[in-house]
């Protein structure tokens, strides 16, 4: 069973548990079918008996029968006997049924002739004018249980077509429900293979367990972010080209969040001053990802870097690694800047490992709630009272950075001080 893959157990589970339903559902209906088939027969054989004394009248010294005796009206069988003498006077019966079998007036028998059994029910009733006569009705027994077992059998012919539907739905219902952790285990390799933090995985809104996972892999930007806060690194967002795509709603997340974000053309020199501002007098360091256009940043702040750049690689959708060290540049106002290969020569098992208490330190705009909680000790991801929350719902912090922190906090609460062999500082 664990050489089957996750979607083939569950579609096997939902077909077997359906399955389970199915037959016990069936049974529960033919069980009560069969009697209250059995009911219906003899409901209206009572009925048809009662309603047709009227079809019996003595006009001028004679008995008169309506027609109606003669029909075969829900399968039902009329007769019209002297009770004396067991005389047939009118009416029809079944083929093979005895004629002169005795009378039990208001009693509903089973009545067995041949292979066929009946219901027979006799009705003595008195007639003005000329006495006694005796109304028997006699329908067939087996033509209802034909009917019904006609029924099981097309239900059991049903039943395997049920099954194998149910399963395809199963199938189907597993493939869709588990097509998010196919999309998150291929981002996953991707990364594994290419050293790329730029991948992720976008499947849109979700609260179940599985968007979580995906909102883990989203907010890696927001953990480089979480990481520089925590040893003290000043992070500022450059965001290149903004030519191609208007950055304002993606900026004003972490302008409100209180980072400093230049917004830049580099080919139209837009932007620039604001950049060599940050730059001068420090040492910094450019990391994106590959294609994100720090090399072509560098060389518009100074010229004489002469860096090679490279256009995006129509296979992989990211840059060519025109840049494949590390190398750290004298600025001519002043400072150093080292140029990276970006986020693909980033190792993900060297990053700085933050505690869960110690998270909410690296995300500056939570800092002003800490402390405002109502319980001590607060996680900041789901308790009542929390000031962290309640200013994501005012508006005053960014939620798609809450569900990073949310993101990181889950990864944090499972790592404990005696793994990493280090205090809380």
């Amino acid at each position: 069973m664990k050489r089957l893959s996750l979607k083939t157990r569950l579609a096997l589970f939902y077909t077997g548990l359906m399955t389970l339903v199915l037959g016990l559902v069936l049974g529960v209906l033919f069980s009560v079918s069969s009697q209250e088939i059995l009911t219906g027969v003899q409901n209206t054989l009572e009925e048809r008996v009662s309603s047709s004394i009227e079809d019996v009248e003595f006009r001028q010294g004679r008995l008169e029968f309506d027609s109606e005796l003669l029909s075969l009206e829900n399968g039902v069988y009329l007769s019209v006997y002297q009770p004396g003498d067991f005389s047939l006077l009118y009416g029809r019966l079944p083929y093979g049924f005895a004629y002169d079998l005795a009378f039990s007036d208001g009693e509903l028998r089973t009545v067995s002739a041949g292979e066929a059994e009946y219901y027979v029910l006799d009705l003595e009733f008195p007639v003005e004018g000329y006495g006694d006569l005796v109304l028997r009705g006699v329908v067939s027994l087996s033509d209802a249980e034909r009917d019904f077992r006609f029924t099981l059998r097309l239900a059991l012919i049903l039943f395997p077509l049920l099954i194998a539907l149910t399963a395809l739905c199963g199938y189907l219902l597993s493939r869709r429900a588990l097509g998010p952790v196919a999309q998150i285990t291929q981002t996953v390799r991707n990364i594994q293979r290419e050293r790329d933090l730029s991948k992720r995985v976008r499947l849109g809104e979700g609260r179940d367990e599985i968007y979580t996972l995906a909102q883990t892999f989203d907010s890696l930007l927001d953990q480089l972010i979480a990481i520089a806060e925590y040893q003290d690194i000043e992070p500022v967002i450059v965001i290149t080209k903004c030519d191609v795509a208007d950055p304002s709603d993606f900026a004003k997340i972490y302008t409100d969040a209180g980072f400093t974000v230049c917004l830049t053309r580099t080919l139209e020199h837009q932007g620039i001053e604001q950049v060599m501002q940050v730059l001068q007098g420090k040492t910094s360091a450019f990391c994106g990802n590959s294609g994100a256009g720090k090399s072509t940043l560098l060389n518009a702040i100074d010229p004489r870097l002469a860096l090679s750049t490279g256009d995006i690689s129509q296979k992989l959708g990211r840059g060519r690694h025109t840049t494949r060290h590390v190398e750290l540049f004298e600025l001519p106002q002043g400072g150093y800047v080292a140029d990276t290969p970006g986020f693909s020569a980033v190792d993900l098992e060297k990053f700085q490992v933050i505690l869960k208490d110690e998270l909410a330190g690296c995300f500056r705009e939570m800092r002003p709630y800490e402390g405002k909680c109502r319980f001590t000790g607060c996680s900041h991801t789901k308790e009542k009272g929390c000031a962290v929350l309640e200013a994501v719902q005012e508006g005053k912090i960014a939620p798609s950075r809450h569900q990073s922190y949310v993101a990181l906090y889950e990864q944090a609460k499972n790592i404990k001080e005696w793994e990493i062999g280090r205090e809380t500082r």
